[in-house]
């Protein structure tokens, strides 16, 4: 059995706590055409915070592993792995 977790989007959120929010878009189109985006709560371990506060911003495209944890009604992705894959460009 397997239980991984693979996931790039966007830093929607300052890091609070140990949650770290990300947008992750869909693959496909609803109904209006439009393209909606999951805002995904994931949990950061205490060596990760430090570099998470120095190298990442709102709007930086990051890329994560983890697992995923069911607790009383909630799923959270715990994770082990983060890659700061591109820095959001301003206009």
């Amino acid at each position: 059995m397997m239980n991984q977790v693979v996931l790039v989007g966007r830093l929607v959120k300052e890091l609070q706590d140990k949650d770290l929010y990300i947008a992750v878009p869909r693959q496909y189109r609803n109904e209006d055409g439009e393209y909606e985006t999951d805002i995904i709560k994931c949990i950061v371990k205490d060596t990760m915070i430090e570099n998470i506060n120095n190298y990442c911003k709102v709007g930086d495209v990051i890329g994560i592993r983890g697992k995923m944890e069911s607790n009383n009604n909630s799923q959270d992705i715990i994770v082990e792995k983060i890659t700061f894959l591109a820095q959001r460009t301003e206009k």
